[in-house]
């Protein structure tokens, strides 16, 4: 069991890499799996934005135009078509912000996940080469 967390079939805890003692590699895979869930949500929130100027602009070619060019039922719309405009622009800002901090923490996620695999196999190495030495101690001494 991880002497972290206690998750069974596991001896796998790494040292943290801000020097706090340790970090469980389970939590460090949750966590990195929670930033790409969060990503794909911001990815999704973007995609239906796309989607809402892709009506939008349908909307504007639909757009009936009197003799007169439009006149007051024109400019009414265009406002309100402004004013939407304005919040989707708003909108996009947000998740884009959102989804660059949500990137960079799962870069440094992935970043520490191959970080601690790799000292895990270092140690892994070393313990299997302990044991063959252990062993043929044992076995020389015994002769």
């Amino acid at each position: 069991a991880c002497w972290i967390c206690g998750q069974l079939g596991t001896t796998r805890a790494v040292p943290s890499p801000r020097g706090r003692g340790g970090v469980c590699c389970w939590r460090e895979r949750a966590r990195m799996e929670e930033c790409l869930k969060r990503a794909d949500e911001v990815d999704a929130k973007i995609l239906r934005l796309h989607e809402t100027v892709g009506e939008i602009n349908t909307l504007l070619a639909e757009t009936p135009q009197g003799a007169d060019g439009g006149g007051e039922a024109l400019a009414e719309y265009q406002a309100a078509m402004l004013e939407k405009l304005r919040a989707l622009r708003i909108s996009m800002d947000e998740e884009g912000a959102q989804n660059a901090a949500i990137k960079s923490e799962r870069d440094s996620a992935v970043s520490s996940l191959a970080t601690s695999e790799e000292k895990l196999a270092k140690q892994q190495f070393r313990i299997v080469h302990l044991l063959r030495a252990i062993e043929a101690g044992v076995g020389g001494g015994g002769s």
